[in-house]
């Protein structure tokens, strides 16, 4: 039973990370608020999908390390990079987040905002780091451009991080209820059975 329950979250999880980064991706495009030219900052929901996934704590580490990789794939059809870039960095942040779950609890909106803040830091320099590796073209005459725009998708995953973490843990809980219930022994397993 327990795992059944474990796949109705999984499922709302990649559902809410999918549905947020659809509607993050639409604002950017529809609201003119271009802070650095070329640039719409926002929150990067599944990299804050991720974290929550990792430090929630629960699961075994394949599974949980499956379900990074799923979001990374999400966040490259998203953001349009190569398949495989964002899948590899979920999957270094759910694991990090996952090792990190067993000595730090986050709870409060400062400590989301702080933890997702770190891990979104993380991921930026990876991307940066990365780019540079493979083509120092490309970041000649680019100037502070690609930081700015990093430290801008960091201030705003971390802003945006506590409200995405309510939601996520909302989820979560009704999620969890249900499946539980419907999962009962003696519950009823169609609508037809329904008193």
């Amino acid at each position: 039973m327990a795992a059944d329950v474990g796949a109705w979250r999984a499922a709302a999880l990649i559902a809410v990370a999918g549905v947020g980064a659809a509607l993050s991706s639409s604002v950017q495009a529809v609201v003119p608020l271009p802070v650095v030219p070329g640039l719409r900052p926002g929150p990067d929901v599944i990299l804050v999908a991720a974290v929550f996934l990792g430090l929630s704590g629960r699961g075994e580490v394949a599974v949980v390390a499956a379900l990074g990789t799923l979001l990374g794939y999400l966040a490259d059809l998203a953001s349009g990079s190569p398949k495989g870039l964002h899948m590899l960095l979920c999957l270094g942040v759910v694991l990090l987040a996952r090792a990190a779950s067993a000595r730090v609890v986050v709870r409060g909106f400062v400590a989301v905002a702080v933890s997702c803040g770190f891990f979104a830091a993380l991921e930026q320099l990876a991307l940066l780091g990365g780019r540079v590796a493979l083509e120092p073209s490309a970041l000649s005459g680019a100037g502070w451009a690609p930081l700015r725009r990093a430290a801008l998708s960091v201030m705003a995953t971390a802003l945006w991080a506590p409200l995405l973490f309510f939601v996520l843990r909302r989820v979560d809980r009704r999620v969890g209820r249900l499946a539980s219930r419907r999962l009962a022994p003696g519950a009823p397993r169609s609508l037809s059975q329904v008193p």
